[in-house]
């Protein structure tokens, strides 16, 4: 890869390449159907969230919450609610405590991601505020200063950090 945050024609093309061939590789995973009839929903659910870590690791791919739904064939949405215990049949099943424990470790290659310079530091924080529950509440004082809840203080400063250290163009490769 070009050094610095530029990308050569090349490497672009041969980045937008490994991506296609990563959604196409998910997308062949097949037809993936699960019902609250299902008696073994759990087992098909580990079995295609397994298959969808592999294929991150093959493609050399960021997992994410959106790929994993996708390789479920739910949408983000769903995910989400299922995740959260929304519906019954996922508490029942122990869907739900396994989808925290994925969800968590997708929240982690997020934080890995950002941290290696793979992931915009900006991208990576939306992402956690809108797929991993992760908060900004912000308030405006006298002064017009933005206070960040202290769940994601740290994060925003490694943030800040690489992105500094993008300009400086001391960010390592």
């Amino acid at each position: 890869m070009a050094k610095g945050n530029y990308m050569s024609y090349e490497d672009k093309h041969r980045q937008n390449q490994d991506l296609v061939d990563f959604t196409l590789a998910v997308r062949e995973l097949g037809e993936f159907k699960i019902s609250n009839k299902c008696d073994d929903a759990l087992d098909l659910v580990k079995c295609r969230t397994n298959e969808y870590w592999r294929l991150c690791r093959d493609y050399g791919q960021i997992p994410t919450l959106e790929g994993m739904a996708s390789a479920l064939g739910i949408s983000r949405m769903t995910f989400i609610s299922w995740r959260d215990g929304n519906t019954q049949w996922t508490k029942d099943n122990g869907i739900m405590e396994y989808l925290q424990s994925e969800s968590a470790g997708l929240a982690t290659a997020m934080v890995g991601g950002m941290n290696n310079g793979s992931i915009m530091p900006v991208a990576g924080v939306a992402q956690m505020n809108n797929n991993h529950g992760f908060t900004t509440e912000h308030k405006t004082t006298h002064e017009h200063r933005l206070e960040v809840s202290a769940d994601v203080k740290e994060l925003l400063e490694e943030a800040k950090n690489m992105d500094h250290q993008a300009r400086l163009g001391t960010r390592p490769d």
